[in-house]
């Protein structure tokens, strides 16, 4: 998530209290397709501050996945969603909330390729849409090449 839903009390507060929801779920959409996702609440307190200050944050994602495809033991996934973001806080420094102003968004987008008993390969692209929740940063691109040794 950003750095205020890390710390929405900006370094104010030494005892914060969360009570965190979340749900996920998945459903089959075919033997060779899944869909799944979860949604992320949290209700934060800074109970050593004055009146107590509450932030709230929200995450989600949503995933597909095709396992077997192209062979047994490969995966494709794709994935969207919101890293954890303020959206009301009643902290405030020099008179502003202390929230998210935009929304970001993380794409994701991998293969895994089973090329013996123990040995798989996964090459993936993530893109950071608004990073930090904020529309005045660049999106961010990240390739990944991962061997995987299995015994």
């Amino acid at each position: 998530g950003s750095r205020i839903a890390n710390d929405p009390f900006r370094g104010t507060s030494e005892a914060i209290v969360a009570n965190s929801f979340g749900v996920q779920t998945e459903i089959g959409i075919t033997p060779s397709l899944f869909l799944s996702g979860w949604v992320g609440f949290t209700q934060a307190f800074a109970t050593d501050l004055a009146n107590e200050p509450q932030a709230n944050s929200f995450t989600w994602a949503a995933t597909l996945a095709a396992p077997d495809l192209g062979g047994d033991g490969n995966l494709l996934g794709l994935a969207i969603g919101q890293p954890p973001k303020v959206t009301q806080n009643d902290f405030t420094r020099r008179g502003r909330a202390c929230v998210d102003p935009d929304t970001a968004l993380h794409l994701e987008a991998f293969y895994r390729w089973q090329v013996v008993d123990n040995l798989t390969l996964t090459a993936g692209m993530f893109v950071i849409l608004r990073p930090e929740h904020d529309s005045n940063n660049s999106p961010i691109y990240i390739g990944t090449f991962r061997s995987t040794f299995s015994f």
